[in-house]
């Protein structure tokens, strides 16, 4: 009798470990299906989480330039009003040669001061738009953002130019008007 128990216990522990390995056999690809989908919810989160941030640093970027591109332009206007005021200095025949160049000197200085901020500036505002057609895709808006951006940064370059000639070109006539008195 004990032998027919053991083997009983036997056969139900065969028919037990039978049943778990066809159990696991069925569950298996459920298994693996969960765990590639809770992998893929982990991965789609942290892309997510990533996006956001770089949204975020994106705005805060652009938040920062549109602060500094609102003083930029006030200091502009402060700037050209000066710069106004030391041409009538290098226009001005009662005074010096020396002092008609230092007055155009120091206009020049301060146009290369502006125009390094204003193509800093427009500089920053492309790579932000680059970045933001990185991030949010190739989309209609964000090309022409970019274009602008591009525009803008060009234009800053060429007007800047052309003040930088027009005050070299002074200084030049200052110098050959001092060189002509010596003469």
């Amino acid at each position: 009798m004990q032998k027919k128990l053991e083997d009983t216990q036997k056969d139900i522990q065969d028919t037990k470990d039978g049943i778990v390995a066809l159990a696991n056999e069925v569950a298996e690809p459920f298994v693996e299906a969960f765990n590639d989908a809770t992998d893929a919810v982990k991965k789609f989160t942290k892309e997510a989480r990533e996006a956001a941030a770089a949204s975020i640093a994106l705005e805060q970027r652009q938040i920062a330039l549109d602060d500094a591109n609102r003083k930029l332009a006030v200091v502009f206007a402060q700037s050209r009003a000066e710069i106004a005021k030391l041409n009538l200095i290098a226009d001005d025949t009662t005074k010096t040669i020396e002092a008609r160049i230092a007055a155009v000197t120091e206009a020049a200085e301060i146009e290369a001061n502006l125009a390094e901020q204003r193509e800093k500036n427009a500089l920053i505002q492309l790579t932000i738009a680059e970045q933001e057609l990185l991030l949010y895709g190739r989309t209609e808006e964000g090309l022409q953002k970019v274009a602008d951006a591009q525009i803008v940064a060009l234009d800053a370059s060429k007007e800047t130019a052309e003040v930088q000639t027009g005050l070299l070109t002074k200084v030049n006539a200052l110098y050959d008007e001092q060189k002509a008195k010596i003469d």
